[in-house]
């Protein structure tokens, strides 16, 4: 948030869905539009979730600031997806992101279908700030991890919404559960399905 044209930076993934077992981190990154839209993993990998084709430096402030977040990992990959914060509000610019998928509906799922969660939403910026309804029934404490140290990180529940909401042709056209056993099948998480089924 130390960029100027960064508005707010939001959890999806795993972490968002509130999963027992978290490999990662997935952020999103809103811009104001001036920026590049693209995705950087920290470390790098040599098969890429998303298209990994920006650097970390390329979205922050200045020099040093993305040696202190790989610091600040601590050895947990983070992934982030840097997008205009219009894909909240722009039908247009969401399905235009598609031309960037490596899988479909990637982008649809992330802001239509499963949680995205803005973080710090009392410090968001641009037209975040004006569209982005932040009140004590809005946001929610994330809390997980947390309650032993009595500290509940917020944030606010958010999602695209189409211009028209009785259109709404921005919605993914696979079921989650579908597309999950087919990400699961290919990162060659082969042991999820058991131990579903065991109980862990």
């Amino acid at each position: 948030m130390q960029n100027e044209h960064i508005t707010g930076v939001a959890l999806t993934g795993s972490f968002a869905r509130r999963k027992r077992k978290i490999h990662d981190i997935d952020l999103v990154v809103f811009h104001d539009g001036t920026m590049e839209d693209g995705s950087v993993q920290d470390p790098a990998r040599t098969e890429p979730y998303y298209n990994d084709d920006l650097f970390l430096h390329d979205i922050v402030a200045h020099e040093g600031a993305s040696r202190a977040l790989t610091h600040a990992r601590m050895g947990v990959p983070v992934n982030y997806i840097v997008v205009g914060e219009h894909v909240l509000w722009d039908c247009g610019y969401l399905q235009s992101l598609e031309a960037k998928e490596l899988f479909p509906e990637f982008y649809l799922r992330v802001f239509c279908d499963i949680p995205l969660v803005l973080l710090d939403p009392y410090h968001r910026r641009g037209l975040l700030q004006k569209r982005i309804r932040c009140d004590t029934e809005t946001v929610v404490s994330l809390e997980r991890g947390l309650l032993q140290a009595g500290f509940g990180y917020p944030g606010v529940v958010i999602r695209h919404q189409c211009g028209d909401s009785a259109i709404r042709f921005c919605k993914p056209k696979q079921s989650w559960d579908e597309c999950r056993q087919e990400i699961l099948r290919r990162k060659g998480h082969w042991w999820h399905p058991f131990m579903t089924l065991i109980g862990r």
